[in-house]
């Protein structure tokens, strides 16, 4: 639909392709089934999409109060149509003080549930790390895992942006790390575009983050076909945030942490 407009506003392709990616892809996959269920909804009552009145989008969003959504799956709903409607020239809903208000009201009645209920304990992680040690005798999986909890819990950094941590962009050194990040990462914006994460050495080289560092890089070398500092353990090819994040799941798990339900 955004592609759509913009052409028939007499924009090109190429500069319809170039707005259209002013939209993160995690914002694109978020706010892609929320404007279906939309149109699905308007189409059953003959409401054109494109051009609804604050009285349709308010009542769709109280069907999904009648649902039984929560506040924040009903925000994603408000956010995404919004936004599609505003990059359609139609931005009269963004800052409409009705719908706003219907959404305080949402908020009032349905409290939003913090994500996070329950917290482990970091000294377990720690104590465990530390028995895996001396770091010749661990198997590189156990050393990739040792490895990247360690920077998880001295950075604390999403998987995201460890998987784009690059040992061309690091410099390693006996007494700190620091890794450059390049890539566009959550909290990338205008002017805030690059990254840097320093890593101090601690004098306990059990749980040290850069003596395991320095020792995962060497086990890794010669063997490495990314330049990615995280690779699997089994081909060596680079690997994504989702593998980062199961990764950190199995040490809490080898660190006895019950971690069925989310945990911080």
């Amino acid at each position: 639909h955004i592609r759509r407009h913009l052409q028939n506003k007499g924009l090109s392709k190429q500069a319809s392709k170039v707005i259209t990616a002013s939209w993160r892809h995690s914002t694109n996959k978020q706010y892609e089934y929320p404007w279906r269920a939309w149109m699905r909804w308007c189409d059953k009552r003959n409401i054109n999409p494109i051009t609804p009145n604050e009285v349709d989008i308010i009542n769709y969003l109280s069907s999904l109060c009648s649902e039984n959504k929560s506040f924040s799956c009903v925000n994603t709903h408000k956010c995404a149509i919004g936004q599609t409607l505003a990059s359609l020239g139609n931005d009269k809903f963004v800052s409409s003080p009705f719908i706003a208000r219907f959404m305080k009201g949402i908020f009032n009645l349905k409290p939003p549930i913090p994500r996070y209920k329950e917290f482990w304990d970091v000294k377990k992680v720690l104590e465990f790390l530390a028995s895996q040690f001396p770091l010749e005798s661990l198997s590189l999986k156990m050393l990739t895992l040792k490895t990247i909890a360690l920077l998880a819990l001295s950075t604390a950094q999403r998987s995201q942006t460890l998987s784009m941590l690059n040992i061309n962009n690091m410099n390693l050194t006996e007494d700190y790390v620091v890794f450059s990040i390049q890539n566009l990462h959550k909290t990338s914006k205008l002017g805030n575009l690059k990254l840097d994460l320093k890593i101090n050495a601690f004098h306990q080289k059990g749980i040290c983050p850069v003596f395991t560092i320095k020792r995962y890089i060497e086990m890794t070398k010669g063997k490495r076909k990314s330049e990615k500092l995280f690779v699997s353990f089994k081909t060596y090819e680079l690997v994504t945030s989702s593998t980062i994040a199961r990764w950190l799941k199995e040490v809490l798990q080898l660190s006895l942490i019950h971690i069925s339900e989310p945990t911080r």
